[in-house]
């Protein structure tokens, strides 16, 4: 009778229990920790979703010039650069999260974005160096397997400025999602017309539930 109780108890406190998660955490938010083989190797818990033949999004360190890039930021020591190209390929990251994002729930979350206008990479097609500076946004996605993008569940406006701003995203999932992706994409939303442009990332907020103010 005992152990019958208990175990009553116990389901009856985890029933109320989950309901009430108000946060969904974000593992390694600011990129600080690496992956194994160091930073070029990406950052721990951000898998990469980088298209076949292209190369994965960026650990960049600050005080430490990469692709024309050395500049501080405003969390540690890290932070992620990924870009777009001309060849209609773009960079994501995607993280599977300790619980889902249910669906019909509002949420917010928010990470500091910005550009570089030195940032410069090579041409695969002239072998040149070109500019990457051009204007981006963010895109985020819900997925339910890994790799896989279910769902846009919110976008930036145009990233078109050099100083860290924070954005801040308020969305409500179609259904249950367990990876979290972050996705750079052309500004003009359309990918017929390609080009060079990048973003720089750091400071990603855990996913709150979001209960306006009344």
């Amino acid at each position: 009778m005992l152990r019958l109780c208990f175990l009553f108890l116990l389901f009856f406190l985890t029933v109320e229990v989950l309901p009430a998660q108000d946060c969904i955490p974000i593992k390694n938010p600011s990129f600080e920790e690496e992956n194994k083989g160091g930073a070029y190797n990406g950052a721990r818990y951000w898998r990469d979703l980088h298209h076949k033949r292209e190369t994965p999004y960026s650990i960049m360190i600050t005080d430490v010039s990469r692709h024309g890039v050395e500049r501080n930021c405003p969390d540690g020591f890290r932070y992620a650069l990924m870009v777009t190209r001309a060849n209609h390929t773009w960079e994501a990251m995607s993280q599977k999260l300790s619980a889902p994002m249910r669906k019909g729930v509002t949420y917010q979350v928010s990470m500091w974005l910005a550009q570089d206008p030195n940032m410069m990479s090579l041409d695969p097609f002239t072998n040149q160096l070109v500019s990457f500076y051009n204007p981006v946004k963010i895109r985020l996605w819900g997925g339910k397997r890994r790799y896989k993008r279910h769902t846009i569940l919110a976008e930036s406006p145009t990233v078109a400025h050099t100083d860290w701003r924070q954005y801040v995203f308020t969305f409500t999932p179609d259904e249950d999602y367990k990876y979290f992706i972050l996705e750079v994409f052309y500004h003009n939303g359309n990918a017929t017309e390609p080009y060079y442009g990048h973003v720089l990332l750091d400071m990603v907020s855990d996913i709150a539930v979001y209960r306006p103010a009344n």
